[in-house]
């Protein structure tokens, strides 16, 4: 429980000041070292590695429920309920007295479809009634709601599911952890499927003594490339030197 709030410290302090304590922390401790060891940064290799989140791989329908449930659990308020009509509260009832997986288990694929119209239904009244001054969760279920759904109709009306090819990589894959985005890599059976981040190293490879100059984490969905162009600034700032290779 230590380092998980130490590192929402570090988070909240990253989002209100807009400083990277932790990156800060790197450079100046590893500048240090480059320096005392005469490290030679002229030469840099770049490596990554896609990183799987530590979620559950979900339907779409499971996910949208997850979301909503934990929407409604991270209100300042609990008691602030501003659903007015009887099937939007006997909806939200039936949503948060049980997980997910039980609420689906024994659906058939036609009540799933209605279960994520309906859903959706709840989702776009509960993005509208509630604000980010409500939860820190607003921005989650704004963002799940706009990647699962189809929303041109009236206010009155409900929207329509997205079809699966438009759901784009970069979209909400877990209520657990809003951050993580979807890749696919390789074919056949080298074939890989990843929920989560990409992260990149960038180490000084000039001879004598190495050191790791950069890092960089970012969602699955980036490319190796688009790493490179701050690796080289970053290993610029670190080593004093602009890198060759």
């Amino acid at each position: 429980s230590t380092y998980y709030e130490f590192n929402k410290k570090l988070q909240n302090y990253e989002m209100e000041e807009e400083v990277d304590l932790l990156e800060q922390c790197f450079q100046s401790i590893t500048k240090e070292q480059v320096r005392y060891y005469d490290i030679c940064g002229s030469k840099v290799r770049m490596d990554s590695k896609l990183i799987k989140s530590n979620i559950a791989k979900c339907t779409r329908l499971q996910l949208v429920a997850g979301v909503a449930k934990k929407f409604m659990a991270s209100l300042h308020s609990k008691t602030d309920i501003r659903l007015k009509k009887k099937y939007d509260l006997d909806l939200l009832e039936t949503l948060m007295s049980q997980s997910t997986d039980n609420l689906t288990y024994n659906m058939s694929k036609e009540d799933q479809v209605s279960m994520f119209s309906s859903l959706g239904r709840l989702m776009k009244k509960l993005v509208n009634l509630y604000s980010a001054k409500d939860s820190s969760y607003h921005e989650t279920l704004h963002r799940c709601y706009q990647d699962q759904y189809e929303d041109n109709g009236p206010e009155n009306e409900g929207p329509e599911s997205r079809a699966d090819k438009d759901i784009k990589a970069d979209s909400v894959q877990g209520f657990a952890d809003p951050d993580a985005a979807y890749k696919k890599k390789g074919h056949g059976k080298t074939k890989k499927e990843v929920r989560g981040f990409h992260g990149n190293l960038s180490e000084t490879c000039g001879g004598g003594l190495r050191a790791i100059v950069s890092y960089q984490l970012a969602k699955a969905n980036v490319s190796e490339c688009d790493f490179l162009d701050q690796a080289m600034k970053n290993c610029r700032c670190i080593t004093m030197q602009p890198p060759l290779h």
